[in-house]
Parts: structure tokens; C-alpha cells; sequence
């Protein structure tokens, strides 16, 4: 299962991207990690591509399987006169969601959690990203990382 990326932007350009994930076959996958690296590229962060890109991978991937498989990607950079620049990434889906608390608990357990095949891609995130978390809105589940 992978993503389909029709060519549509939302927002700024130079501040805000939004892109539709749908099941489908082929190089879609690539094509998201592609867009976030032309859109980092062009905010003067690409030094955040590879962590990005892999959040962005494990994330969608997440949503397309376990959240309903159609999703949405939006990519923002949020910018303070004090500080560099942070990039959010949100990656929103249909499913029920999953209690984050629960998630980092499963991780400080020596429950083997780590050592299984499946269930290591929200730690990948957490440690990659400054911070990370959920939020579920009425209809929508959202998962979310910031870099900076």
C-alpha cells in the first residue's frame, strides 16, 4: 500500500504545503518523500530532509494501514525572529486513533516491544523529532512531529 499525490498545494508555498494520500501501487511513496525534500530545499532547511522523509514514510504508512487508508499530509514551517525555524509535519487520517501515553509506556516495558517486527516506527519518530504527539478531532485522527 502506498500513496497517491495528486499535484495540489495549499497555503504559502514557502510556508505551508498540504498533499492527499490514498492507497495505490507504484512510486507514490517516493513521490512524498520527493515534495518534502523540493519543499525543505526551498526553505533553506534541508538539512532536515533525511529525518523528515523518514517520519513522513513511517507516519503515512501508519495512516494508510490502520487509519481508514485515505489520508492527508501537511507539511508547515513555523518561523520565530529567535530561533530557527520548525517544520510540522501532520499526517491525518479516518482511524480510531491509539492512546500516545499507552505507546511510550510499551517502550520503557521490557516487553519485547522493540525486538518485534511491527510496532517500532512511532519510536522512530519520537526519536527523531524534537516532539511529537496526537490529537483526535471529531471525524479525523492526527499524528504530528516537529523538527527545528
Amino acid at each position: 500500500m502506498f500513496l497517491s499525490l495528486p499535484d495540489t498545494q495549499t497555503g504559502d508555498r514557502d510556508k505551508e504545503s498540504t498533499w492527499s494520500l490514498r492507497p495505490a501501487g507504484g512510486q507514490e511513496a517516493g513521490r512524498l518523500r520527493s515534495r518534502i525534500v523540493m519543499w525543505l530545499t526551498r526553505a533553506g532547511l534541508a538539512d532536515l530532509a533525511d529525518d523528515l522523509t523518514l517520519i513522513a514514510s513511517e507516519l503515512a504508512a501508519n495512516a494508510l494501514v490502520y487509519g481508514g487508508g485515505l489520508a492527508r499530509a501537511e507539511v508547515r514551517l513555523a518561523a520565530s525572529a529567535k530561533t530557527r525555524p520548525c517544520v510540522r509535519l501532520e499526517i491525518t487520517d479516518l482511524g480510531q486513533g491509539f492512546d500516545r501515553d499507552a505507546v511510550v509506556r510499551s517502550w520503557n516495558e521490557s516487553d519485547g516491544t522493540l525486538d518485534r517486527c511491527h510496532g517500532r516506527g512511532l519510536f522512530i519518530v519520537a526519536e527523531l523529532s524534537q516532539r511529537w504527539g496526537v490529537r483526535r478531532d471529531r471525524e479525523e485522527h492526527t499524528v504530528w512531529a516537529e523538527l527545528g
